[in-house]
């Protein structure tokens, strides 16, 4: 594992890795679609954005606004429409996450420290390739690489979120659930979407206002 914080400057909108769709570009094999208060959407070799945050990081009635974003997609809505909304669906939570002041957990270092040795036990353990990946004070950020996975990306994020889990509470010494047990995930359309949803992770603490400079953050996996 090594741990490259990059060069990059500059704050970039949410919506940056958020564009309009390629019209173009082949429509992947679906595996499975279902939906609790965000969809997840499984497709066939694509790479997928995640993000996890922690129970109780989002107020229950900013967790309606988010749910009815998601109820908004039909069962006959076709590839782009299904991605508009998942799109509007993170930008709002992602809004919400990055203003709120309190359970800010991993802001602990030794919790944060822990979560990036886990990235490294959950690649060896699953062969899913963790290719970005950023830990912020109340969720985390991860781009997820399945092409020589042996598990699917639930099972892959299931290790993650169960390991993690005990040993923040362990650490923090506090009982009870970490994670929400929810997380959002959106498959990666393009190559070029990959890139910048990896620029997207590199420069979330600068848009959250954390800090100015990518290499003034220390929690990033790569």
């Amino acid at each position: 594992m090594t741990r490259d914080f990059g060069k990059i400057s500059g704050q970039i909108d949410p919506s940056y890795f958020l564009g309009e769709l390629e019209k173009t570009v082949e429509k992947p094999q679906t595996v499975s679609f279902r939906r609790r208060n965000l969809p997840h959407w499984r497709v066939v070799d694509r790479p997928y954005f995640v993000t996890i945050r922690l129970k109780n990081s989002i107020p229950l009635n900013r967790l309606i606004e988010i749910k009815a974003i998601s109820e908004k997609i039909k069962s006959d809505d076709d590839n782009e429409e299904i991605l508009n909304i998942q799109r509007n669906q993170f930008l709002k939570m992602e809004q919400i996450l990055d203003s709120q002041k309190e359970n800010r957990f991993l802001e602990n270092h030794e919790v944060a420290e822990m979560i990036l040795d886990a990235f490294a036990m959950v690649e060896g353990k699953t062969l899913w390739r963790i290719a970005t990946a950023v830990v912020m004070p109340n969720h985390i950020h991860i781009l997820m690489i399945g092409e020589k996975a042996n598990c699917g990306l639930d099972d892959c994020l299931k290790l993650l979120k169960g390991y993690t889990g005990r040993k923040s509470n362990q650490i923090l010494q506090r009982n009870g659930a970490f994670w929400c047990p929810e997380y959002f995930d959106h498959w990666c359309r393009t190559p070029e979407k990959v890139e910048d949803v990896k620029r997207y992770i590199m420069n979330n603490p600068i848009s959250a206002g954390l800090v100015t400079k990518t290499e003034n953050w220390r929690w990033y996996y790569k």
